[in-house]
């Protein structure tokens, strides 16, 4: 989920500029291929977001020279055909060059349509180097928020955990599924709630690093105009992203000013996973949680997303933490935050990466957590 709250878009111009079917292979090989996988069937197409993120795409490619990499953009909406394009400068204008054109009955939020579209951009762009951006609303790793009322007013039912293609979402084990094993040096998920240990661990064997938030996410989402630049550098310039999409927010003010962001080193997460399997197995769940950091604002509901370091530290005690403090210190490469989140949850505690506390869901959320690779690593 993106937040809409507060923000309104008066007029948005978006046009696809080019019809032409470019399904054979490129005859070289770029540096970099990024790929933006922008599901926008939802609310967030329906109010504009997509076209505005779009338009934002095209003046970086305007904007700078970008020739050495491949832009591309699998997009769907509510009334097109799904279809994979790539962003070119073409004499100052942004033009989108169709690659591939996918059937409709074929969901963009199932395992086999991502899974195609990944081995698609190999086949059509190869690259040196991937990187990919998800876009669309996401719930982290839970089935539901179905008893939060903020998920109740966005779309019903609200069983996502990445994605909505006119209400079929996928579960996370499921993202995982689709993604290819090491194709993706970075990836940045441009949705609500998936900055979580439970997410990043999932897909830990995906991608080098990954980058998230924890909490709800503006609907505008990441500012692509000053952050697809930074991803088709030599090496892309991760923490320069992350910074480019929380001073974006940090600069605004009242409900405008809200953002929590982390960049991952996913190579760091067994440490992590050792360091609090240590902490759980000695220390006692604990019974009152209500003065851990929570990511979800009390008014929306109950919350099931809780800051990871505050709750090792509260839980572990007397026991050392020094081992979690390094591995959290490694693992989180990056990690800022705005005061509150939309000036209802103040963000006192902040390590970068959330967590879920057993016992604060219902059984159906419970039972699928137990098979998530997080909680199989840590008991």
């Amino acid at each position: 989920m993106r937040y809409l709250k507060f923000i309104i878009i008066t007029s948005l111009i978006f046009c696809l500029s080019c019809n032409k079917d470019e399904q054979n292979p490129s005859d070289q090989s770029s540096k970099r291929t990024i790929l933006v996988y922008m599901i926008a069937s939802n609310s967030l197409g329906s109010y504009g977001y997509d076209a505005s993120d779009l338009t934002e795409i095209d003046n970086a490619v305007k904007n700078n020279d970008l020739s050495y990499c491949n832009i591309l953009v699998y997009y769907v909406t509510y009334s097109s055909a799904p279809t994979l394009f790539r962003v070119v400068n073409k004499d100052g204008i942004a033009i989108h060059e169709t690659l591939k054109t996918y059937s409709k009955d074929i969901k963009s939020t199932t395992i086999e349509r991502m899974s195609e579209v990944c081995n698609d951009i190999k086949t059509i762009c190869p690259a040196d180097d991937y990187g990919l951006v998800l876009w669309s609303h996401a719930t982290g790793w839970a089935l539901s928020l179905s008893n939060n009322s903020l998920a109740k007013k966005l779309s019903s039912p609200q069983y996502r955990s990445f994605g909505d293609d006119s209400s079929k979402q996928m579960q996370l084990d499921e993202l995982a599924n689709a993604i290819p094993d090491d194709l993706f040096s970075f990836i940045y998920v441009d949705a609500c709630y998936m900055g979580g240990i439970e997410e990043a661990y999932q897909l830990r064997n995906k991608t080098k690093y990954y980058i998230a938030s924890s909490a709800l996410l503006p609907a505008a989402g990441m500012p692509y105009d000053k952050n697809i630049p930074c991803f088709c550098e030599d090496t892309p310039n991760l923490i320069q992203a992350c910074k480019n999409t929380y001073n974006y927010y940090n600069s605004l003010s009242g409900t405008a000013k809200t953002l929590t962001i982390s960049l991952v080193d996913c190579s760091q997460l067994e440490k992590l996973a050792q360091a609090c399997k240590y902490i759980y197995a000695n220390s006692a769940e604990l019974q009152d949680v209500s003065d851990i950091q929570g990511y979800i604002p009390e008014y929306e509901g109950k919350c099931i997303y809780f800051d990871l370091e505050h709750y090792i530290k509260t839980r572990a005690k007397s026991l050392s933490t020094t081992d979690f403090d390094t591995a959290l210190s490694s693992a989180v490469v990056y990690k800022a935050t705005t005061g509150n989140i939309f000036n209802r949850l103040e963000i006192k505690n902040f390590s970068g990466l959330s967590t879920y506390i057993l016992g604060q869901s219902g059984s159906s959320n419970e039972n699928y957590y137990k098979t998530l690779d997080w909680y199989n690593a840590i008991n």
